[in-house]
């Protein structure tokens, strides 16, 4: 399994799709929606789009939106050389992560934000020593405003991608003008509308309700299963951030700059938790980026008792599966 994901072939992205329809098909006709407290506005105007569809067209939107991002967010880390090697195993630990319990099938939108997020690392990355940055500048702070209206906790996701610029070029108050201009502009787009309908103070009360009354499900672990799976996971997480800081200093400085880049994401992603009253399954979406990145470094790294990283693999699908049962 690994050496196959391992492997220069691009068929493993086709495989990551038909695992995604496998773990999330008990909810082929009755997949939920995410209710519009849960997010900002913007996923408010999708879930009155969305809330009068079949399941199964839900359905497919989710599994759609989820198999996009593992394959977009692969393609990602090869283009830019985030790993020291290119594989596939950054697709195949996000969707199992992604669809790691039967509580996170449901369309939310932290999906929508992860898939917006890729765009705005994308364009961050290409900062890099890049001559003409004020496209990618403009687009990634406006791609950030989006993923505060469709989450507001989401909108710290600014100071990360601040302080990616900051590591990847050298000051420059226009280049950062540029890129607080695009940030700005999705919430006085927002704000104009709320205006115009009369509704402009309690359309920012609500902004601002899902850091204070989150639409959370308290008890994250609650079955035997949850805690075997956070285990397993958690260990390799932490063996994988073992071995990221013993090979950190023999990747080349773009490589770690993309990683620390990536490590601050769940920071942020930590930071956000401040902010609310409880934790719950759908929150662990905010880290699903670094946790995926940090699990393919782990077994891409892999040189020597092949046997122990194959069986961890087998362990870690294997308790997938058994929180869906």
């Amino acid at each position: 399994m690994i050496r196959f994901f391992r492997s220069p072939q691009p068929a493993a992205l086709i495989v990551v799709p038909v695992i995604v329809l496998i773990l999330w098909g008990q909810r082929f006709t009755d997949l939920p929606l995410a209710p519009a407290e849960a997010g900002g506005p913007l996923w408010g105007l999708l879930v009155s789009m969305l809330g009068g569809l079949p399941g199964f067209l839900r359905f497919l939107l989710a599994v759609g939106t989820l198999s996009l991002s593992a394959i977009y967010f692969n393609l990602m880390v090869n283009r830019h050389e985030v790993l020291y090697k290119n594989s596939y195993l950054p697709s195949l630990f996000y969707a199992l992560l992604a669809s790691a319990s039967v509580e996170l099938l449901q369309f939310h939108p932290l999906h929508l934000v992860n898939l917006v997020l890729l765009r705005v690392l994308d364009k961050t990355f290409e900062l890099y020593k890049s001559e003409r940055p004020v496209r990618g500048l403009f687009d990634g702070g406006f791609l950030s405003g989006l993923c505060g209206l469709l989450y507001p906790p989401a909108g710290l996701l600014v100071l990360l991608i601040l302080l990616g610029i900051l590591l990847l070029r050298p000051f420059n108050f226009r280049e950062l003008l540029i890129h607080l201009v695009g940030l700005v502009l999705p919430y006085f787009f927002f704000s104009v509308l709320a205006f115009w309908n009369g509704h402009l103070l309690d359309s920012w009360i609500r902004l601002w309700k899902p850091f204070r009354d989150p639409a959370w499900v308290p008890g994250i672990l609650p079955e035997e299963a949850h805690q075997v799976l956070a285990a397993v996971a958690g260990l390799l997480l932490l063996l994988a951030l073992w071995k990221l800081r013993a090979n950190y200093y023999k990747n080349t400085i773009r490589t770690r700059t993309y990683q620390q880049i990536m490590l601050l994401i769940a920071l942020t992603g930590a930071g956000s938790l401040l902010f609310t009253g409880s934790i719950g399954w759908m929150q662990l979406l905010l880290f699903l980026l670094p946790a995926a990145l940090l699990l393919a470094y782990y077994f891409v790294a892999a040189k020597r008792r092949m046997w122990f990283f194959e069986t961890m693999l087998w362990v870690l699908m294997a308790v997938v599966v058994w929180n869906h049962l």
